[in-house]
């Protein structure tokens, strides 16, 4: 965590895969290894390696699957479509946005519900709908805003602020 504040994402991505290889060699299709891959891909999507950042996202979330892990998949599902709004891809990312949202929802995760609402609000905004993307972004915003995060909260409000709210 210290070499992401410091941006230092070479080092943070190496103590990354040394620690996803310790895992692999215990069980190479396990849960700790697709949380491993999750932890690799955010420092790889902040280092801006989109191409192998979405790699381990699909192969962690492969791995979520076939181990079950419903609050996983969730959670990546909405990773790479934060990975398409990066891309600037926005179909990509409405759709990847409303699947991680139905999968948080049944999950009853309060956290990822609002990510999800604010990454489906971006979404829609940027392909010129934003009066459809209106209620997820203030969806978002009373979730943030009653679970106290204000980084999420502060995203939250752009993407509000970008439907016309």
């Amino acid at each position: 965590m210290g070499h992401r504040a410091e941006k230092d994402y070479p080092a943070a991505i190496a103590i990354h895969q040394e620690y996803l290889a310790q895992r692999r060699a215990r069980d190479p299709e396990s849960e700790d290894v697709a949380i491993a891959l999750n932890d690799l891909t955010d420092v790889e999507r902040l280092q801006r390696d989109l191409s192998a950042a979405e790699r381990d996202y699909r192969e962690a979330l492969r791995m979520s699957k076939k181990a079950g892990s419903r609050e996983l998949v969730a959670g990546l599902t909405g990773s790479l479509a934060e990975l398409a709004l990066d891309r600037e891809e926005w179909a990509a990312a409405e759709a990847l946005s409303r699947e991680a949202l139905g999968l948080a929802e049944g999950l009853g995760r309060q956290q990822l519900v609002g990510a999800h609402c604010q990454r489906l609000a971006a979404a829609l905004a940027r392909q010129g709908r934003p009066q459809e993307g209106l209620p997820c972004a203030q969806r978002a915003v009373e979730i943030y805003t009653l679970l106290l995060i204000p980084d999420d909260l502060a995203t939250t409000q752009a993407a509000l602020k970008e439907c016309g709210g």
